[in-house]
């Protein structure tokens, strides 16, 4: 079925027209972001234990329905360490490829242009300079996930702070107290904060 060509209410019928079965907690967290999807600077922590899905349930499948949803839309995915975006999220977001056959996946710059107009891209810097630039639009909402959001530089997470986003997510499995997650609560609002473990 090509899920590209239709356009499913809400995201749990996107996901169900993909074939992926959720959690109820996972199903309350990409009902959240999907909820949020039509603001402006909307930040949602989640801390979930290794291996419940974070990267493949929800970071993949959000980014997806975005651009469902939004096909001039905006994702941004950035991450401490390459080999998460690569090994976990990436393959996720591949996997479900050949259900949007209009859209091109290039695996060596890890994007995904839609027909539209759309981008999602996959990164990772420690230049701040880098992570900065990235605008919403009356057209294209953007949307921000921070994988391992614990790990990654404050001043990265400073940046990213500076963009103007519909949605920011910071995903995360636990860790000290400290961190951009962390210090995000407490410096700005969060629209939503989900502990799991």
């Amino acid at each position: 079925m090509d899920t590209s060509l239709r356009a499913p209410d809400s995201v749990l019928e996107f996901v169900s027209s993909l074939a992926v079965s959720l959690y109820d907690w996972q199903k309350w967290i990409l009902l959240t972001i999907d909820e949020c999807a039509t603001l402006v600077r909307k930040k949602i922590a989640v801390r979930a234990p290794n291996g419940v899905g974070k990267s493949e349930r929800i970071v993949a499948l959000s980014a997806l329905r975005w651009l469902q949803r939004f096909p001039r839309g905006r994702v941004v995915i950035t991450s401490y360490d390459g080999r998460q975006l690569a090994d976990q999220v990436w393959r996720a977001l591949r996997v479900q490829a050949a259900r949007f056959p209009a859209w091109k996946f290039r695996d060596h710059e890890q994007t995904i242009d839609t027909a539209q107009g759309g981008r999602l891209r996959c990164f990772t810097t420690d230049d701040p300079g880098r992570a900065e630039g990235f605008h919403a639009d009356t057209d294209c909402p953007l949307l921000i996930i921070v994988d391992e959001a614990k790990s990654v530089d404050p001043e990265i997470i400073k940046a990213i702070d500076r963009c103007s986003y519909n949605v920011l997510l910071y995903i995360s499995s636990p860790g000290w107290k400290q961190g951009p997650r962390t210090r995000s609560r407490t410096s700005n609002a969060i629209t939503q904060t989900i502990h799991l473990s």
